[in-house]
């Protein structure tokens, strides 16, 4: 799973294009991770990733753009499926990968196979002139499994944004095809499960509903933590502030915490003022009528339910996830103030302005779709 994760994580960072629906999987592909490119595109998706200035991944970038062989179609093969293998392997098109039908007329097409057909992945990538990239991936149901489930959409939409989309760096909203059992991804018996109660109804999933919404916003200047706060969808409002309630008291059996009323607005919840594990934190919820909200600290809650500006507009009902990379050069900035530390790798800035992912379940897993956007918003 690892590499064919890695594989759909850089194909997001390298290729360009308009979204489109894929085909059906190729069958007969070879294990391991292929890629079938034209030329042309391959090199306006390097060059956008040297755009990043003196950073590793800008000279792997020019690596392999100075490496490019000359001709119009470019295949390459890894039977590892590693990643670091197959740029080496990119060579001119001579012979069948079993891509030629996905590719058809999108720039790029690639795949990842394991031992079972179930576990093809195949991904289809367009280059657009304006600089835009765009990912129709299709994953198998496998992938369901674990904490990447948490990202993997089900039938039902998780409905429209319960949080401010205002000055966030990072929006996701999503209801999981596999629910949302939290303590599930963490062993019972381990020590960050002791540690935080994960064996409480609310991290199992019990009295909630399905849906999560998770938003980092940008940091207050002379902060050292960006806000964020995250909303939990139940079903019943009661239930869901006892369950809340139950996590509470054991947190203080643990914890040398002090429980302080909060609300904001109508919304009722509590604060708990002494937990300093990490900077700045100190987490307080309020139950809606709809969600639990939880934020980082008072300021993160107060940020998040203070604006109704939505950052799915675009999206619909559907939920899915967006990522503001405009404004990561100054939240690191803020960031870097208040810590008295340097500025971080991608001082200079991304290449792209906003990243924007949502999907859909399919007969065989899940579709995905990315695009990295390069103008400005609509």
């Amino acid at each position: 799973m690892r590499r064919t994760l890695g594989l759909a994580c850089v194909c997001v960072s390298l290729l360009a294009g308009e979204c489109t629906q894929s085909e059906s999987p190729v069958a007969r592909l070879p294990e391991g991770t292929t890629l079938l490119t034209k030329t042309a595109a391959l090199k306006r998706s390097l060059e956008r990733i040297m755009e990043i200035e003196q950073t590793p991944l800008a000279r792997w970038a020019r690596g392999v753009h100075q490496s490019l062989p000359a001709c119009p179609l470019i295949t390459g093969h890894a039977p590892s499926g590693r990643l670091v293998d197959l740029w080496p392997t990119l060579a001119c098109n001579s012979a069948a990968t079993g891509l030629e039908v996905s590719l058809g007329k999108h720039d790029m097409a690639f795949a990842s196979v394991r031992d079972a057909a179930s576990e093809n992945i195949v991904g289809l990538v367009d280059v657009a002139a304006d600089g835009d990239i765009s990912l129709d991936l299709s994953i198998p149901q496998s992938f369901s499994d674990g904490g990447f489930g948490l990202l993997l959409p089900g039938s039902k939409p998780p409905g429209t944004s319960l949080l401010s989309g205002r000055d966030t760096l990072l929006h996701t909203r999503i209801r999981p095809s596999a629910g949302l059992n939290l303590a599930s991804l963490i062993a019972a018996d381990s020590q960050g499960a002791q540690m935080f109660r994960l064996d409480t109804e609310l991290f199992a999933g019990v009295v909630l509903e399905g849906s999560w919404e998770l938003a980092i916003y940008m940091p207050d200047e002379g902060s050292r933590m960006p806000r964020m706060a995250i909303a939990l969808g139940f079903e019943f409002r009661s239930a869901a502030i006892a369950a809340m309630d139950s996590f509470i008291e054991k947190l203080e059996q643990t914890w040398p915490v002090v429980r302080s009323p909060f609300r904001v607005g109508e919304a009722e919840g509590a604060c708990l003022l002494g937990l300093r594990l990490l900077p700045e934190l100190a987490p307080c919820y309020v139950a809606s009528d709809v969600a639990l909200v939880i934020g980082w600290n008072p300021t993160s809650l107060r940020k998040s339910l203070g604006d109704p500006t939505d950052s799915f507009a675009e999206l619909g009902d559907l939920g899915g996830v967006t990522i503001d990379l405009a404004r990561f050069v100054q939240a690191d900035e803020i960031l870097s103030r208040a810590l008295a530390a340097p500025t971080g790798s991608f001082s200079g800035g991304f290449p792209w302005r906003r990243l924007v992912a949502t999907g859909r379940p399919n007969d065989s897993g899940f579709q995905l779709f990315v695009r990295l956007q390069t103008g400005p918003q609509s």
